[in-house]
């Protein structure tokens, strides 16, 4: 809530870092045939459907084939970036609920 409480600053874009599971993992046990990555496919068009409807794009999506700076154990599988017009946008596809005072 923090995040979505900061004072509204135009356009940004969001850095999503993605790790996917070998199978998708939904709590009702559906579609254990897929991969993770195959389940990010699905989701990715959905929420691209919502980001494009508040005004936003999706940006670049690829895979993490390396590090320049810095270590870590294991790399992500994947970087996209998700353009949005301003922390409204966002708010109203992550918060549904929320409104603008």
């Amino acid at each position: 809530m923090a995040f979505f409480g900061g004072a509204e600053d135009g356009p940004f874009v969001m850095v999503n870092l993605l790790k996917f599971r070998d199978k998708a993992a939904y709590p009702d046990g559906s579609d254990a045939h897929l991969s993770g990555f195959e389940a990010f496919l699905r989701y990715g068009k959905a929420v691209g459907d919502m980001i494009r409807a508040v005004g936003g794009r999706q940006g670049y999506a690829g895979p993490v084939t390396g590090l320049m700076l810095g270590e870590v154990e294991e790399l992500w599988d994947m970087v996209a970036l998700a353009e949005y017009p301003s922390l409204a946008a966002m708010r109203a596809i992550v918060r549904p609920g929320l409104r603008d005072s």
